[in-house]
């Protein structure tokens, strides 16, 4: 039976402020990442290529405090974090599967 864990030690953490937060080539293509904030949030997804830019409008997800959101890097490697009304920190984890 598979177990899927968190890899802690390449967790990555940022402060999510008024500017967007960027987590560049953060994510591999065809692995899973968990995000959590301590904030209300908005994310957006892209290649580093594409620029990706969080806001409050069309092409961004909500992401309320203190929940995890799995995400593909398939999707793209960069991930664009924003606050929603108040300043907080985020975080990325590799989500790997053992035996």
């Amino acid at each position: 039976m598979a177990l899927f864990v968190y890899d802690i030690k390449n967790s990555i953490e940022s402060a999510v402020g008024v500017g967007a937060a960027t987590f560049s080539g953060t994510m591999a293509v065809h692995k899973a990442y968990a995000f959590a904030s301590t904030t209300n949030c908005w994310i957006k997804q892209d290649a580093a290529a594409n620029t990706p830019v969080a806001s409050a409008a069309s092409g961004s997800a909500f992401v309320p405090a203190n929940t995890v959101v799995y995400l593909d890097g398939s999707f793209g490697d960069t991930l664009s974090v924003i606050r929603d009304t108040a300043d907080g920190k985020a975080s990325i984890t590799p989500v790997v599967q053992t035996q």
